[in-house]
């Protein structure tokens, strides 16, 4: 166990010996110290590939930030350089800047450094840190004419009373000031130099004295610098200035009455965006149904029109199958469609046709004759009967008149007069020579039964039903007259016609 310790021991002493008598000529070498050299930044950059380039020119950004470096050097090599990081090292003074004037954010805080200098030809340097630090006055920043942000926060800045301030309005671009941290006690600050700057939009003056001297500090502020946005970690919101210039003008009522105001602002913008948004869904509402009928339209045309397609398709996938099947008719059967085709035409041709005339039966054909020759026999007898009053009157003798009442013709052709007589027998002869004209027709009228008898026989030709019992009915009419046998006596006649 001993053997073995020593053992260890020993090459433990070796090895931290060998490591000593290796670090002891670098650090001959560096003069115990570590300096912005091109050796340093030629190790940086290969070190950090994928951040710097191997060519100094053409780096903009620069991390040196706990280096250990004592000295700013060596920095003219980088003529482009826009921002650099230089924290956290062991600075005491601010220098080595003269060529680089295209600098706009500069880090130096956590150094050593007791004074503002050497940054009046930066012309755009927009972004300066220097918390923690030694400096006790704010100088030498008249020439910074793009200055937006200074953050000189735990510093010493503020022993030598407003005097170690007043270099802020020298710099009226500045819109941020973190000055917190410090020893600034003069409640005089607010009115004497914040107020006097214009762009001051963010102020962190938290953790100095002068924050305890001044009555309601916040409120205050707040109502003197009116442009301010941000004090400390808070924001500067509208209502807290309308609430901190209420209490600076009359105390809290004037606060009271200001909340309340501006509760009932709150109120009524809440109600108006309320409606607004409900007119709003309304509308919305009433575009989505208005787009809903419209696409119900669409779609019930675009249903109709697939349907007109569909029996478009259909009948036209029908037709070939009808049109064959009625070829395979016609083939089939090509007598009986010519013949129904002829018939169509037939009927076709007859529908032009003027109408038809009413069929007359020969019964009816011989009664409109007979009554035809009973009339011109009325006619006849009553021409004659002026000539029977000329004769009276030439004879001057009584008057006679013959009347003819009623004339009959019945089924069995026999005609029936009724004739009055008024005078005595001359006028008899008169009379009889009627009835001898009488008997003289009926003779005519028997032969023109006869001719419709035989005109009955031939139509019988062609309707043999209706005109056998024409033809029997004729001969029947025909046998009544002959059955009838003429009287001697005109009387006798005349009482059979009676």
């Amino acid at each position: 166990m001993s053997t073995i310790a020593s053992t260890h021991d020993d090459t433990y002493s070796q090895r931290s010996s060998s490591t000593q008598n290796d670090h002891r000529p670098r650090e001959e070498e560096d003069s115990n110290e570590v300096r912005m050299t091109d050796r340093y930044f030629k190790t940086l950059f290969r070190n950090n590939f994928g951040l710097y380039y191997n060519t100094f020119e053409l780096n903009e950004k620069l991390y040196l930030h706990y280096k250990g470096f004592t000295r700013i050097e060596n920095l003219e090599k980088f003529p482009d350089l826009k921002c650099i990081y230089l924290e956290g090292n062991g600075f005491t003074k601010i220098e080595g800047l003269d060529t680089n004037v295209k600098i706009r954010s500069l880090y130096i805080q956590e150094n050593l450094f007791e004074k503002i200098e050497n940054l009046n030809h930066l012309k755009d340097l927009h972004y300066l840190n220097l918390n923690d630090n030694y400096i006790t006055t704010i100088e030498n920043l008249a020439g910074i004419e793009d200055l937006n942000t200074l953050q000189i926060k735990k510093n010493k800045v503020g022993k030598n009373g407003l005097s170690d301030v007043m270099g802020l309005l020298d710099v009226l671009s500045l819109s941020v000031l973190d000055i917190s941290e410090n020893f600034i006690d003069d409640p005089a600050i607010i009115e004497e130099v914040f107020a006097k700057m214009p762009n001051l939009k963010v102020l962190y003056l938290k953790g100095n004295p002068v924050c305890k001297k001044i009555k309601y500090y916040k409120k205050t502020v707040i109502a003197k610098l009116p442009q301010l946005t941000y004090l400390d970690d808070s924001p500067v919101f509208p209502e807290d200035r309308r609430y901190a210039e209420a209490f600076y003008r009359g105390g809290m009522p004037e606060e009271r009455e200001e909340r309340k105001k501006i509760k009932k602002e709150k109120d009524d913008e809440h109600w108006r965006n309320h409606n607004a948004f409900r007119e709003m869904i309304r509308k919305a509402k009433e575009r989505k149904q208005q787009e809903e009928a419209k696409k119900a339209e669409l779609k019930k045309e675009k249903d109709q029109e697939q349907e007109n397609e569909q029996q478009l398709d259909q009948e036209s996938s029908v037709q070939p199958e009808k049109e064959e099947k009625l070829k395979t008719e016609n083939e089939k059967m090509p007598k009986e469609e010519t013949k129904e085709e002829l018939k169509e035409e037939v009927k076709e041709e007859s529908d032009d046709l003027p109408p038809e005339l009413e069929e007359v039966t020969p019964e009816q054909l011989a009664k409109e004759q007979e009554q035809s020759k009973v009339k011109n026999l009325i006619d006849q007898l009553a021409s004659k009967q002026p000539e029977v009053v000329e004769e009276e009157k030439a004879s001057d003798k009584s008057h006679s008149t013959v009347d003819v009442n009623d004339i009959n013709v019945d089924n069995s052709n026999s005609i029936n007069l009724s004739v009055t007589s008024e005078t005595s027998d001359p006028h008899k002869v008169k009379a009889e020579d009627s009835l001898n004209h009488s008997r003289v027709s009926e003779s005519e009228e028997e032969k023109h039964l006869e001719d419709s008898a035989s005109d009955a026989e031939e139509s019988a030709k062609t309707e043999p039903g209706q005109a056998q019992d024409k033809l029997n009915g004729s001969q029947s009419s025909n046998l009544n007259h002959s059955n009838q046998k003429p009287h001697d006596d005109d009387g006798d006649y005349l009482d059979e016609l009676d």
